[in-house]
């Protein structure tokens, strides 16, 4: 008992902010609140108002621990989000304990988890004309819906019993692959993750409930446009192959489609940018990783829902999947050729 004692009487306190959230924050002008926190306080107060509408963020006491409030715990998990600080100096930053962090971004996570139905659904009627005439706009491509491509999210080393090696990528990292489809506004309208980082893209769009779905999505000869690592299909167009032998006609629909499609880059840029905890997961549990994934892409509508202004963009460099050796589409290889036809004769 008395070496007990003299260990509890030699144990440090930890040193944490005690009034960071309630009187740094709130003293915050607007643009150092937007820095810190990716969004305008006005914008935050409206997340929070539909986070704690989904009813994943307790509001009363549970098992004899003392509550922590909800907006408190929506900001932490922003906060992580937002920064790549470690769990332990966002308790130290934010008065609460280790563990407490993690639970409240995951509830956080969860609960954008389940609004993300509604942020991140697909374009119909009224909103999807407004679309094409968006991604028209850019280069004169018609009929486009969206933008595809895959997103490597790293992660540290899985445990053996996940296999590792069907994480590792092409630049042998670890990570997880994020597919996801763009409007002209940067706003995702379809998203699939958690496929191991060795996966080819066109696997993963081919197990996607886009693809399950395409019959119904696209009508009217609309189409999304994806690269070379995608199959060609009427619904999915993507570029010639560069095989040294293009036309001038080839060329000049890929430098269309090149310019339009860009725009799925520039949406992974910034969400990277922005919610920069996804530029590596190290301390996220493998089977929370979709979870925490979805919410960064709910946010990220959300935030252009409520005109947020562009952070820093994040520019990956990670290298384009190889070109798919499928056999071509005749019926989408005519479309695509009517196209490629369509902007020579427009650029003449």
């Amino acid at each position: 008992m008395e070496v007990v004692h003299h260990l509890l009487r030699g144990k440090k306190r930890r040193q944490r902010i005690a009034d960071y959230f309630s009187a740094t924050v709130p003293a915050y002008a607007p643009e150092e609140f937007s820095s810190h926190f990716r969004m305008r306080r006005e914008t935050f107060e409206e997340v929070c108002r539909q986070i704690v509408s989904t009813g994943h963020i307790p509001q009363e006491q549970m098992r004899g621990r003392e509550i922590i409030e909800p907006s408190k715990q929506i900001m932490i998990s922003i906060w992580m989000l937002a920064n790549m600080e470690g769990y332990r100096q966002i308790s130290d930053r934010f008065n609460v304990t280790y563990s407490s962090v993690y639970r409240c971004f995951m509830r956080t996570c969860r609960a954008l988890q389940c609004l993300s139905a509604e942020k991140i659904k697909w374009p119909t009627g009224a909103w999807a004309n407004e679309v094409m005439q968006g991604f028209e706009k850019i280069k004169g491509f018609p009929r486009v819906l969206g933008a595809v491509d895959g997103c490597h999210i790293e992660i540290k080393a899985p445990q053996e019993k996940y296999h590792p090696l069907s994480y590792l990528n092409r630049k042998r990292d670890y990570s997880v692959i994020l597919q996801a489809v763009c409007d002209h506004t940067l706003r995702f309208t379809d998203i699939v993750s958690g496929w191991p980082g060795s996966v080819h893209d066109a696997r993963v769009f081919k197990n996607s409930p886009l693809y399950e779905a395409s019959e119904i999505l696209f009508d009217g000869d609309s189409h999304i446009l994806g690269d070379a690592a995608y199959p060609l299909h009427r619904w999915i167009l993507t570029p010639y192959k560069d095989n040294g032998n293009l036309t001038e006609r080839h060329r000049k629909y890929n430098f269309v489609h090149s310019n339009t499609r860009q725009t799925i880059e520039r949406a992974f840029g910034l969400l990277k940018g922005k919610w920069r905890r996804l530029r590596f997961l190290d301390n996220t549990k493998l089977e929370d990783i979709p979870t925490v994934i979805t919410a960064a892409c709910t946010l990220h509508n959300m935030c252009i829902e409520n005109n947020e202004a562009d952070m820093d963009i994040c520019v990956d460099v990670y290298p384009d999947a190889p070109a798919t050796n499928e056999p071509v589409n005749q019926s989408a290889s005519i479309k695509r050729n009517a196209l490629a036809q369509y902007f020579w004769v427009n650029s003449q």
